[in-house]
C-alpha cells in the first residue's frame, strides 16, 4: 500500500518537514511512502469558471495534474500544514480549492 505525506508549508525546511519526517518514518513500516512539498509545485488560483462542476475537471493544466495523480495513487493521504492565523496556508487552501 502506499502513503502520501504532503508538507502544506511554503517553507521547506522548517518545523512542518520535521514533522512529515516524523510521520514519513511512522509509516515506512506498513507503507511505501512518499513525501512531496507544496512549496515544489506552481500552480494557478481557481478562477470560478465551474467548467469542474460539469465535466469533472478543471480547465487549467499545471502542476495540480502532477499533485493529482499523486493522491490517486495513494491508498493513504496525510496532509501537515503549520498554522497561519488560525489556519493552512494560502497555498494549500488554493490547491484544494483546484482539487477535484
Amino acid at each position: 500500500m502506499r502513503a502520501l505525506i504532503i508538507n502544506c508549508s511554503p517553507v521547506k525546511t522548517g518545523a512542518t518537514a520535521e514533522i512529515v519526517n516524523i510521520v514519513s518514518e511512522g509509516l515506512a513500516h506498513r507503507y511505501d511512502s512518499r513525501s512531496v512539498c507544496i512549496a515544489d509545485y506552481s500552480f494557478s488560483f481557481c478562477k470560478g469558471c465551474r467548467s469542474c462542476h460539469t465535466t469533472a475537471e478543471c480547465v487549467q493544466h499545471d502542476d495540480v495534474d502532477k499533485l493529482m495523480n499523486e493522491f490517486e495513487q495513494a491508498d493513504v493521504i496525510v496532509s501537515v500544514a503549520p498554522s497561519y492565523w488560525a489556519d493552512v496556508p494560502g497555498q494549500f487552501k488554493a490547491f484544494i480549492d483546484r482539487f477535484l
